[in-house]
């Protein structure tokens, strides 16, 4: 006696479960294998239709962000690279000057200017943000030091570069960390780190404090609500959460309190698309940095 079994492709929960993981496959064994009616066949096809054809927007929305990011990194790239190349230039017109001129006064003037323009700091304490070596920070190699708090420190820089929890009970001292101009050095959550350079190969431009905007909880999208550019985000009171839909290129998402995060710097919101969003009673002061 022989039972008529189905295969395994003509099982409907089978079909159903493979429209929902791999339409592709799913649409296929449903026409050919199953024995729906055609209406609903067509149905679900159109269904399928109709969200694939709703998910265009939103990925070339992506795309555009990640280019504008990517141009954002690139611009200051370029700025560090043309100060470092005007630095260059001084330093030379100034050997040029030392040659000419025989008075011994005047070269101790310009070995002290020399002095002046490669005297940068060696220690920075860094809390939450984005920092652009070149920008924010000098380009070199240094160690990382844990102050206090605990949060993630990465960069981008694949071979010489960092991805570490810091706190009281993880990675408290990080040896010998590269920061070249293309990188981007982010820490997130309360934690603050010291760095201290060893080897400092270039200065940074730095940033100017621009105008200032309170905000309590909302939506706040970027060239409706808010002016695009670059914050810092400030506490000024409360506790509740501060993100946007960009958080993987340069946005934020962190809780803002006293016992947690208090400041974040060099948040990006520069796209149409960017949305910042306010949870809480907390109560934020947006810094726009030039």
């Amino acid at each position: 006696m022989s039972l008529d079994k189905k295969k395994w492709f003509e099982n409907t929960a089978v079909v159903i479960f493979l429209l929902l993981l791999c339409f592709p496959l799913g649409l296929f064994l449903m026409w050919q294998y199953t024995k729906w009616n055609k209406n609903v066949k067509v149905a679900v096809t159109t269904a399928i239709a109709v969200i694939i054809l709703c998910n265009i927007p939103e990925i070339k929305n992506t795309a555009q962000e990640q280019r504008k990011m990517h141009n954002y990194k690139k611009e200051e790239a370029k700025k560090s690279e043309e100060k470092s190349k005007k630095d260059e230039s001084n330093k030379e017109e100034k050997k040029e000057e030392k040659k000419e001129t025989p008075k011994p006064v005047v070269k101790k003037e310009e070995k002290k200017e020399e002095k002046k323009e490669i005297n940068v700091a060696k220690e920075y304490t860094l809390c939450s943000g984005h920092y652009v070596p070149g920008a924010d920070i000098p380009v070199g190699t240094c160690n990382v030091e844990l102050v206090s708090g605990v949060g993630n420190v990465h960069s981008g820089l694949l071979v010489g570069g960092i991805n570490e929890v810091f706190g009281a009970r993880a990675t408290k001292n990080f040896k010998n960390l590269k920061l070249p101009l293309k990188d981007v050095l982010t820490i997130t959550g309360d934690v603050k780190v010291k760095l201290t350079y060893t080897d400092i190969q270039d200065g940074f431009v730095g940033r100017k404090n621009g105008k200032e905007i309170v905000l309590n909880a909302g939506n706040y999208k970027c060239t409706v609500d808010i002016p695009e550019g670059i914050y810092n985000i400030v506490l000024v009171s409360g506790i509740g959460n501060v993100y946007s839909n960009n958080g993987s290129d340069a946005g934020i998402n962190e809780v803002f309190g006293k016992k947690a995060t208090m400041e974040s710097k060099n948040i990006v919101l520069s796209s149409k698309t960017t949305t910042l969003t306010i949870k809480g009673d907390v109560k934020v002061k947006l810094i726009e940095q030039k």
